[in-house]
């Protein structure tokens, strides 16, 4: 259990109007590999009208933590000896409908690796962008449960295994819809349990719940909801949100729903991190005070506490155990949009959270423009470190982990680099085959 205290840190402005036609701008990391693997990450918030908002730290902070493991992987000459292992990483901007657009670069890939046997009019075999997403064998993400089974969908059409780093939905369970999926994190079963036990040890029995109208919130009320009785707990008074068609007006009435139709003064929002900060600043405008016991997906969020921290001082909320990711800091913190080469997202990250403007970074984004010009004496040390990185860690060695098994079985144990065997395509079903039976210490 964790304490959602005062985080604010930084003010930033709010999202400025993009230019029509000129936003969201398509980026991608190409991380470079003897064998490649995709990746989606919400690097920039949903947003109702723009499709991408603001950046947000959690996305960018998994993509470099993705990118940091996977140094560490290529540095480490006992595991996929020979053989380096890159990723091609995408923005998902929280959002299922633009990851799916995202992820067709994925299924072009696919479709094009799968042509054997066809050639373009000039001869050659056919590739999709130089070939590069022809070599992509399994995809970390996405980070929500909305956007992973979207992309779980997708993905076992062709047999592509999934590992997410975040994705708790019970629905995900099913193997027999989602054979090729995989989580480094527990199921929302578990966290229906946690919060259940915490409601009884604070004899809190008779409470108030909001939940997003989402996989997510529905399939988390549900839990809630079924195991109630066991712990002799009364839901009272649920509200459903359904997220973007939401506006300031609509959350009121839910504040106003949670004063007047019931006595129960503790509050379960199990929601995601967009709803629970428009639920927050809400609470704010009308100065309602309730005891907030919060899901894993807003736990420890600056950006929810941004703005509002008296109203949710006090909260409680459950996350799966996490632990710090080892040298991490050190290296996150000597970045600069000047050495970070690979994130093409990163000097729009400084210019957010410093509130400056980069002359050199030539981009619109979702933003104000900022007065000012690059500062040399900012300490870079101040980020707030994104929680559950661990996680993005253990997908990427999920993958390490299993492709070294296959090399061991398909080209010998002292084999150095891909042999023959490996070298002519690695079937997502062989892979999948892998990574059931992967077990590691993290």
């Amino acid at each position: 259990l964790a304490a959602a205290l005062a985080l604010l840190v930084w003010r930033l402005p709010g999202p400025a109007r993009a230019l029509p036609g000129k936003w969201p701008i398509q980026r991608m990391t190409n991380f470079s590999g003897d064998i490649l693997l995709g990746a989606l990450f919400p690097v920039h918030e949903r947003n109702a009208t723009y499709e991408c908002g603001r950046i947000q730290d959690e996305g960018v902070q998994q993509l470099e933590a993705l990118l940091y493991t996977l140094q560490k992987i290529n540095n480490d000459s006992a595991l996929l000896p020979g053989v380096t292992l890159g990723v091609l990483a995408l923005d998902s901007c929280d959002s299922t409908a633009y990851a799916l657009e995202q992820s067709l670069d994925f299924v072009k890939g696919f479709i094009a690796r799968s042509s054997m046997g066809f050639s373009c009019a000039d001869g050659s075999s056919p590739a999709y962008r130089s070939g590069a997403f022809d070599r992509v064998v399994g995809v970390i993400g996405g980070q929500s449960s909305a956007v992973s089974i979207q992309l779980a969908n997708l993905l076992r059409l062709f047999r592509v295994p999934q590992v997410s780093y975040q994705s708790t939905s019970p629905t995900l369970s099913n193997k027999d819809k989602f054979g090729y999926f995989f989580r480094t994190v527990p199921s929302d079963v578990n966290q229906a349990h946690a919060i259940l036990e915490l409601l009884r040890a604070f004899r809190w029995t008779y409470v108030s719940v909001v939940y997003s109208d989402t996989d997510y919130g529905n399939k988390g009320y549900d839990k809630l909801q079924e195991l109630a009785a066991r712990y002799r707990i009364c839901l009272s008074n649920p509200q459903s949100i359904p997220g973007d068609h939401f506006a300031e007006a609509d959350y009121d009435a839910v504040l106003r729903s949670l004063t007047h139709k019931s006595n129960a003064r503790v509050v379960v929002v199990f929601t995601d991190k967009r709803t629970a900060r428009s639920l927050m600043r809400a609470a704010w405008r009308r100065r309602d005070r309730f005891v907030w016991i919060g899901s894993d997906a807003w736990s420890g969020l600056e950006s929810v506490a941004q703005g509002h921290e008296e109203i949710v001082e006090g909260a409680i909320t459950v996350s799966p155990m996490v632990q710090s990711l080892q040298g991490f800091d050190q290296y996150f913190n000597q970045l600069t949009p000047d050495n970070n080469v690979l994130d093409p997202w990163f000097p729009e990250y400084w210019e957010e959270k410093f509130q400056c403007r980069l002359p050199e970074f030539q981009v619109i984004s979702a933003r104000q423009a900022y007065r000012g010009l690059k500062s040399t004496k900012v300490d870079f040390r101040f980020y707030a470190g994104y929680r559950g990185l661990q996680f993005v860690r253990d997908a990427a060695y999920a993958f390490a982990h299993a492709l070294h098994d296959l090399q061991r079985d398909r080209c010998g144990a002292q084999h150095q680099g891909l042999c023959p065997a490996m070298d002519k395509g690695i079937q997502g079903h062989t892979l999948k085959r892998y990574l059931e039976k992967v077990a590691f210490k993290g």
